[in-house]
């Protein structure tokens, strides 16, 4: 198949666009009308909600999340089951009601089969992503060009699906993985060296997933990993307040980390690498008295 073929010509998906800002960085504007640049948070806040409720959603916009995901055909926390897009239709279209405009995503899991026609589905209710298993992901979810689509991975995924990932028109990665047993309740090296581990390898943006407690050193360690959003979770019986203090809490820590770090990862493209050229030394001239 033609690499072209597996390029869609524009990005829909509000919530992908707002990564490429942060990707991006704050820059300025070019030429004699120039324009102040936009503010750019140094990461963005995606809300998942431990169920499919528009109470949770309204909360989590109004404290400041800049998207909240909803889950299909995977385990919530605690007791939490997410059903089959036929079990969770209204649920989900309740959600983007209440959302109050913030792109909603959507959490696919490994519970049931999602077939191409459900994704289609999904982008008719007006879900601006999905983040799914790139396994689980059918090949005609690329062919949605108003749904943006996120390749979810754990720890044990290879890099070389990665590299190859980087060149079809995946728009970001979301790094979910699982901790030892035993791990402390904050951010843990184990935790930090995860993320690393795919920073290293994609040329998209990177959602980390932190469902453990964040405070601001560990915002600004992801920060420098050129990281663009983090998800949090919620326990299965997290109230509307619930919600709205830890996202309001954890906008508060961000704002004062400053601007991104801005490295572009969002560029789309080969990447070129340039022959570095060293300059020539300098011949010695031989001394006057030799």
């Amino acid at each position: 198949m033609a690499r072209s073929s597996l390029k869609s010509t524009e990005v829909q998906s509000r919530f992908i666009r707002r990564l490429r800002e942060v990707s991006r960085g704050v820059v300025g504007g070019i030429g004699f009308g120039r324009l102040e640049p936009k503010p750019v948070p140094a990461l963005l806040i995606v809300a998942r909600l431990p169920r499919n409720e528009g109470t949770l959603a309204a909360a989590a916009a109004a404290a400041g999340a800049d998207a909240v995901v909803l889950g299909l055909a995977a385990p919530g926390p605690g007791s939490v089951t997410f059903g089959d897009l036929d079990a969770e239709r209204e649920a989900i279209a309740a959600a983007l009601k209440a959302a109050g405009g913030i792109p909603c995503g959507v959490y696919v899991g490994t519970s049931a089969d999602v077939a191409p026609d459900a994704f289609t589905a999904l982008a008719s209710l007006g879900v601006d992503y999905v983040s799914v298993l790139p396994h689980r992901a059918p090949v005609a979810l690329l062919r949605l060009p108003t749904l943006g689509c996120v390749a979810r991975l754990d720890q044990q995924y290879p890099t070389g699906p990665i590299r190859g990932l980087n060149e079809i028109d995946i728009h970001a990665f979301e790094v979910v993985g699982s901790r030892p047993e035993g791990s402390l309740a904050g951010f843990t090296l184990h935790d930090l060296a995860t993320y690393r581990q795919v920073a290293d390898s994609a040329r998209r943006p990177i959602i980390c997933g932190a469902d453990f407690a964040l405070g601001q050193p560990d915002l600004a360690y992801i920060r420098e990993l050129s990281i663009e959003a983090v998800t949090i979770g919620f326990p299965a019986d997290a109230t509307a307040d619930d919600v709205r203090a830890r996202v309001a809490s954890l906008r508060q820590s961000i704002d004062q980390l400053g601007a991104p770090v801005g490295r572009g990862r969002a560029l789309e493209g080969p990447t070129v690498v340039l022959p570095r050229i060293q300059p020539r030394a300098e011949e010695e001239e031989p001394d006057e008295d030799e």
